[in-house]
């Protein structure tokens, strides 16, 4: 059997494992550094506002709150790949069945496409790449941490 169809120990094809193992971490990375920047930046009140909105929504806007010139480039691959890699997680992590009868699908389930090697290599990069959309105002970012900037 060649290496691509190579059955992992749990029935799946090990690529198709390895993606979802990509997918899932990234979209984790990508939710906690937004979240940690903005409990950094914000005061309890903004902080609970803010947490209610899915995680692309806080990358794309709630940045602004704090820093008015912050732009998130809408249309971009980038946004692309924050709504992908967000699908992606919640096909993983919400996963429904296709449902038949002898007739008819009674229920649609999960499916996405294009979760090919080009996309999983966007998505192992994302948070890297989002975290480069904070670095104008890293100054600001630095004064509000909760330790002091050197190494141990």
């Amino acid at each position: 059997m060649d290496a691509q169809k190579k059955l992992h120990p749990d029935g799946f094809f090990e690529p198709q494992a390895r993606r979802f193992t990509i997918v899932v971490l990234s979209a984790a990375l990508c939710e906690a550094c937004i979240n940690t920047f903005l409990a950094l930046s914000l005061d309890e009140e903004l902080f609970i506002l803010a947490d209610k909105a899915s995680t692309p929504d806080k990358w794309i806007t709630a940045p602004r709150m704090i820093y008015p010139s912050y732009n998130f480039p809408q249309g971009s691959v980038l946004h692309e790949d924050i709504n992908f890699v967000f699908k992606c997680r919640n096909a993983i992590m919400h996963h429904k069945a296709d449902v038949f009868s002898k007739e008819d699908r009674i229920h649609k389930g999960t499916f996405w496409s294009g979760l090919d090697h080009s996309s999983v290599k966007r998505i192992a990069s994302l948070p890297i790449r989002l975290m480069e959309l904070l670095r104008p105002f890293r100054r600001h970012y630095r004064r509000r941490h909760l330790w002091p900037d050197k190494r141990v």
